[in-house]
């Protein structure tokens, strides 16, 4: 199936991005990596009038660290999570968990911030944001930035805190300490399919 008609925008910075976002309201849905996004607007399970995409974005990309907290911006794809030294230090359950997300297709394209504002119960971000007490930054045009912690950040099934105006940029995962212990296991059909379970 092929997709209903879209206004597609491809902003070239943050302030751009939030620009458009004020102006289309929920009218408009963020395409970061596309790899949940894109099949179910091809599935038509979605219609949007405008889609912003934020790929090019290079200011939500990277990691970094700061005041007891691990940074990782929205952009960020998630095969660069699983590969980044120092998330491996200081946040072991993140890249325990990138494995398990689809194939390494999808992992060179999908996003950390695209995962987590996808907000799907099977998604294995989610529930490490969730797991670990990480803080989603948002930015908009009108209202600035605000952090808000991933229990109020996920609101139901595939559904957020985000304002239409919102974008996410970032989420701040907290550095656990030298005896903390991380395992994440995953019960699925095939191998890269949604997880039936995991713990």
């Amino acid at each position: 199936m092929k997709p209903a008609p879209f206004e597609y925008h491809r902003p070239g910075s943050l302030d751009e991005a939030t620009a458009l976002l004020a102006e289309l309201g929920d009218e408009a849905k963020v395409l970061a990596g596309g790899q949940s996004l894109v099949p179910m607007l091809s599935l038509r399970l979605a219609y949007f009038d405008h889609v912003v995409d934020i790929s090019r974005l290079t200011e939500l990309r990277g990691v970094t660290a700061a005041d007891g907290y691990l940074r990782v911006g929205a952009g960020t794809t998630e095969t660069a999570v699983g590969a980044d030294l120092d998330v491996a230090r200081a946040v072991p359950l993140l890249t325990r968990a990138t494995p398990l997300i689809g194939h390494f297709q999808i992992r060179n394209r999908g996003t950390l911030g695209g995962s987590v504002a996808h907000a799907d119960p099977a998604g294995e971000y989610p529930v490490v944001a969730l797991t670990l007490d990480a803080e989603i930054e948002a930015v908009s045009a009108a209202g600035g930035h605000r952090v808000i912690p991933a229990a109020d950040f996920f609101t139901g099934l595939w559904s957020t805190a985000l304002e239409p105006d919102e974008l996410l940029v970032g989420v701040r995962f907290p550095v656990w300490g030298a005896r903390s212990g991380f395992a994440v296991e995953e019960f699925a059909r095939r191998s890269g399919d949604f997880a039936v379970a995991g713990a």
